[in-house]
């Protein structure tokens, strides 16, 4: 066999054997990373002090779940797959509803630490009256309460204020394990864009635009002691809302 016909051989040869390891990958393989954590709920309006629903994440697993305002209700467990919320706070009589924004995040060492999901849970008064609640994920918005007429980005009430989710949390630094901090709009205007900057710039932000955002902060513990400021902007009132991150 002459050299030029033994080299296309071995091209051939090598060809084939690529085709064959590339049958052998599963079909349809694809990253999990930056999914989102999907929460499901009995009821989402209370209406009485101690009137409890059950919260069930899912998508992922250890689930790590929070509150934006303790004083409104109470977790059975920051842990679990599931978890019962209890009312401990209404409105007074025909007042505005109260809105409780829990999270659940997700810290499946398979590579999901920074998704996460969040749902609004109504506390409502006798006599009151709300909008839906809305349930929401790193990503899409899965129910956008209606906030009045109009449509496109300048639809809805452009009074209506900005409000985040949470307004200041503490994560530890770690060299080792890194915690990333979800922040949402709370009941967020169909249409609207939601932009989000850092300042200053340590750690990052999974996106800049969108109904929430993931902040991980820096893996370095020489931060202890920092403050980082993240900033949602509405994009047609120009209404800001800000959550201070406490590195220690």
């Amino acid at each position: 066999m002459t050299r030029p016909v033994l080299r296309a051989f071995r091209t051939l040869l090598s060809a084939a054997a690529l085709l064959a390891a590339a049958a052998l990958l599963p079909a349809g393989c694809e990253s999990a990373e930056g999914a989102d954590v999907s929460i499901s709920a009995t009821k989402r309006d209370l209406r009485t002090v101690g009137e409890t629903t059950v919260l069930t994440g899912s998508g992922w697993g250890h689930y790590v779940w929070s509150l934006s305002d303790s004083s409104l209700g109470v977790l059975s467990s920051k842990t679990g797959e599931s978890v019962v919320y209890t009312a401990t706070k209404m409105p007074d009589a025909g007042g505005s509803h109260l809105n409780q924004v829990v999270t659940c995040q997700t810290t499946d060492p398979g590579g999901g630490g920074g998704a996460f999901g969040t749902i609004t849970i109504r506390h409502l008064s006798e006599g009151g009256t709300a909008t839906s609640a809305a349930a929401s994920n790193s990503a899409t918005e899965r129910e956008n309460p209606p906030s009045g007429g109009g449509s496109g980005e300048g639809g809805g009430s452009s009074t209506s204020r900005l409000t985040l989710s949470q307004s200041s949390v503490t994560v530890e630094l770690s060299a080792s394990t890194i915690t990333a901090v979800p922040i949402s709009v709370v009941s967020p205007v169909t249409g609207r864009t939601y932009r989000w900057s850092l300042s200053p710039s340590l750690g990052r932000l999974n996106t800049t635009t969108g109904n929430s955002v993931s902040y991980t902060p820096p893996s370095s513990t020489s931060y202890r002691g920092r403050t980082v400021t993240v900033t949602c902007t509405d994009s047609i009132t120009h209404e800001t809302a800000s959550c201070v991150v406490s590195l220690q």
